[in-house]
């Protein structure tokens, strides 16, 4: 074999090796189901299998077995389709307009959009979740039991979201029975700041919230969280945007005192 033919021959081979680093590289930095790459790599993989298959020529045809072949892919594609692809397509049309309308102030329509979004695609947490959010910005007639039920099946889908989790333990604070609510209203914060522990902001919300309550019990726990928000502030550098401002550090301390 010449070296031109050699060259030739490896070239296939070179293709395959680049798509292999392709999807090495998706794992890290995921762009593969970008539409033109991922047309691209379809081609290209496409060519290479063909080249690197050995030759049919001369070999007896399998029409029966290609065509029984082709209409079971045929039908299980249609059955994936109808199952997965069109309604996450319609929940995503519905999601963005959603998103359309909260920004042009009708949270109520939005909320009804990511409810049909929840509606066509069960398994994608976050359209619970925006619909829960959706509703409370539409205003103080919203259903605070239905808010709180979506929220409750947003966290259990989710637990280790931060968002989901604050954002529930806000809205039970502001319900009519929250100091019914106390436990669950302290369980959510913590398991925020077990989640999350450094976030100097997050411990003074904390904070407020216990104070609130006003028991005894309550107000040592805020005095503690302040400790523990100055603490983790000292830790930051001094250039850092998120440290307190030295006024703040002396308010706090003020706030302390008087628990």
């Amino acid at each position: 074999m010449s070296g031109a033919q050699r060259v030739r021959a490896g070239r296939p081979v070179g293709r395959a090796v680049a798509l292999g680093v392709f999807l090495i590289h998706n794992l890290i930095d995921f762009s593969l189901f970008e539409p033109g790459p991922m047309m691209a790599y379809a081609f290209l993989a496409g060519c290479v299998l063909g080249v690197r298959q050995p030759s049919v020529a001369g070999r007896r045809k399998r029409t029966a077995s290609a065509a029984v072949a082709l209409g079971v892919c045929v039908v299980l594609w249609m059955i994936f389709a109808g199952f997965v692809w069109i309604p996450t397509a319609t929940a995503e049309d519905a999601a963005t307009d959603a998103g359309v309308s909260l920004r042009s102030g009708r949270a109520a329509e939005a909320a009804q959009l990511y409810a049909q979004a929840r509606e066509h695609q069960r398994l994608n947490v976050d359209y619970t979740f925006r619909t829960a959010q959706a509703m409370i910005a539409s205003g103080p007639g919203a259903n605070g039991a239905e808010i709180l039920a979506l929220l409750d099946s947003a966290v259990r889908q989710n637990p280790m979201s931060t968002e989901y989790l604050l954002t529930r333990a806000r809205f039970t604070a502001h319900l009519n029975d929250a100091a019914q609510r106390r436990d669950a209203i302290r369980a959510d914060y913590r398991r925020v700041l077990e989640l999350n522990p450094n976030e100097v902001s997050l411990r003074l919300e904390f904070a407020d919230v216990l104070k609130g309550f006003g028991t005894p019990e309550d107000r040592a726990a805020a005095r503690k969280e302040y400790e523990e928000a100055l603490r983790f502030n000292e830790m930051l550098p001094r250039n850092e945007p998120k440290r307190l401002k030295e006024g703040k550090v002396e308010e706090i301390r003020k706030e302390m005192a008087s628990l």
